[in-house]
């Protein structure tokens, strides 16, 4: 009698001859069932989430596709990258990143004009390459004290930081340009004016407070051209001095 109460007999569940087999009835539907694993296995496994599951891949190889856009028509860009919501991280790994990369390598079309030493060339593009990586960082911490009180909060959120990082690629593919084509840099050089348009329209797609739209616009243009600059500068006078030694 008492191993039947410890390990009550299920063959008899709901006979109407034992009422106490009803209990067992109503505890059923809180046991597990493993007939119920299976069921939310295959949910995890439909086409639907597989295809969810794959989609930040597709979306590093979108972002930059959004950034020609940008490039292309900035308003319409800046809009759609909006509603488009990526991931900082993707945004970095598939346009930033590449694009810092390929103009710190750009640098190699000096050994061809400026006949310079394959070392000189790697300082170079270190230099480079750095120049647009710290510059990203401290644009954004002199965001957070600069621009006026009702926009800077904006570049604390996703949508700012990638509006920096969109602004910084297309300088470093002007950069790039302007090292594999020397010869019309002096028209290169004019190209980071698109720069500044770009970084206008972005500005007012991020609906930055009327009061502060046009003082917000002037420092994002002084920061994304200026910093990267300094950067540069202090690399190649302070940290690496001896790449300009001939």
């Amino acid at each position: 009698m008492a191993t039947d109460i410890l390990y009550p007999k299920y063959n008899n569940v709901n006979d109407p001859q034992d009422p106490d087999t009803y209990v067992l009835e109503e505890d059923d539907d809180t046991l597990y069932n493993l007939d119920d694993d299976a069921d939310i296995e295959s949910d995890d496994t439909n086409p639907d989430d597989e295809q969810e599951s794959k989609s930040p891949k597709k979306r590093d190889s979108i972002a930059f596709f959004f950034f020609l856009k940008i490039l292309s028509t900035p308003v319409e860009g800046w809009k759609k990258l909006r509603r488009r919501a990526f991931k900082n991280e993707e945004v970095a790994a598939s346009c930033f990143y590449p694009l810092v990369a390929l103009a710190a390598f750009s640098e190699v079309a000096d050994l061809f004009y400026d006949n310079r030493s394959i070392s000189d060339w790697a300082v170079y593009g270190l230099v480079t390459f750095l120049a647009f990586f710290f510059g990203y960082f401290t644009i954004l911490l002199f965001c957070g004290f600069l621009l006026p009180k009702k926009s800077r909060y904006l570049f604390r959120k996703d949508n700012g930081m990638q509006f920096v990082m969109m602004a910084l690629s297309s300088l470093a593919i002007f950069y790039t340009l302007s090292n594999v084509f020397p010869m019309i840099q002096e028209v290169i050089y004019l190209l980071p004016l698109w720069t500044i348009y770009i970084i206008y329209k972005g500005v007012r797609v991020m609906r930055v407070n009327q009061d502060v739209i046009n003082m917000t616009t002037v420092i994002l243009c002084i920061l994304v051209l200026g910093v990267p600059i300094l950067w540069g500068w202090a690399f190649h006078t302070i940290f690496l001095p001896h790449v300009f030694v001939n």
